[in-house]
């Protein structure tokens, strides 16, 4: 691959996709960075073609951070572009599950080592860390080696990097998740923690309340009022992409869905049905 003009795309939408971000900016790589949010697709980008060629005018490939979309990747292909995927969710039918990170095929791909990352003035432990939560979340920080105290380090950075992006403020979010945690109750195996708010996201704050409650990869049905529904750690999320569509995400051990304010989200007790299947 010809690191020098391949242009990466990648949105600033959570905490990986914002390390990968702060890498490629400390490396000088050329770079398009997104404003979409979670549920991100490629045909949005608007002039997406005009765009690479102005970060990088001999842009001859493009590596794009989970922004799918096949229809415009072989557009790019038809251009004359090379295109890199990186990515590990599946989304519908698209199956783009990896056991790798996106931070990690990143390092890969633009073939950046270790040396490279500390004269960069980056911590090694840290974007370890970051890699292995977004892979399969907090749990991968003890399956990583990482010490007690460096996992404290490694949680502290990532709410710092969630602080960084600002998403509806991070503190209103961890409030939200609170009362929703309080409120949590127990069926069928799975913890169930559900909010009346469609606009904040508690997804993630709960999760942390949940490593912090259990220390270990705990059944999950996370609800965010009327738009946003989350299994986490089931060995039947695939059953649940092909009943409701939706995206996998955590390794391909965790469902989620999104939902139009006047559609219907997939009711608990449904779940929980199909779950015991």
């Amino acid at each position: 691959m010809n690191n020098e003009h391949t242009v990466l795309v990648c949105p600033r939408n959570d905490e990986e996709s914002l390390q990968i971000i702060k890498i490629a900016k400390e490396l000088r790589i050329p770079m398009i960075v997104s404003e979409q949010g979670h549920g991100a697709v490629l045909e949005n980008e608007k002039d997406l073609i005009e765009s690479i060629k102005l970060v990088d005018s001999a842009a001859s490939a493009v590596a794009i951070v989970e922004i799918p979309g096949v229809e415009v990747e072989q557009e790019l292909q038809k251009a004359g572009f090379e295109v890199h995927i990186i990515d590990h969710h599946r989304y519908n039918d698209l199956d783009r599950l990896n056991d790798q990170s996106s931070l990690e095929q990143f390092l890969d791909l633009y073939e950046i080592d270790d040396d490279e990352l500390k004269d960069a003035g980056f911590d090694l432990v840290l974007i370890r860390a970051v890699a292995a939560v977004d892979r399969g979340f907090l749990w991968e920080l003890q399956k990583i080696g990482l010490s007690d105290e460096d996992q404290k380090r490694a949680i502290q950075y990532i709410k710092e990097l969630a602080y960084e992006l600002g998403r509806k403020e991070r503190k209103q979010e961890e409030k939200a998740a609170r009362k929703a945690w309080e409120g949590r109750r127990e069926q069928g195996g799975f913890l169930i923690i559900e909010s009346e708010d469609d606009d904040m996201d508690i997804r993630d704050a709960v999760s942390y309340f949940i490593f912090d409650e259990y220390g270990k990869p705990t059944p999950a049905i996370i609800k965010q009022g009327n738009r946003k529904l989350y299994v986490q750690e089931t060995d039947k999320a695939k059953d649940l992409i092909g009943k409701y569509k939706g995206f996998l995400f955590g390794g391909g051990g965790c469902w989620g869905m999104l939902s139009p304010r006047d559609g219907r989200l997939a009711e608990i007790d449904e779940l929980i049905e199909i779950l015991h299947k």
